[in-house]
């Protein structure tokens, strides 16, 4: 109780972050249970996201 938790695959992970960038989003981020794995998903779908 009083704990939120949703685990997503580093995968369904960058796919979340492409959502939020196609959406508008100026910052994304990574919670404290990602690990450097999330941490580069991100960046890469933030890259690509650049160059589109």
């Amino acid at each position: 109780e009083g704990v939120i938790e949703q685990k997503l695959s580093i995968k369904e992970f960058a796919n979340e972050i492409n959502n939020y960038l196609n959406s508008g989003a100026k910052v994304v981020g990574a919670c404290c249970g990602s690990d450097p794995d999330y941490i580069k998903a991100a960046r890469k779908a933030i890259d690509l996201a650049a160059e589109n």
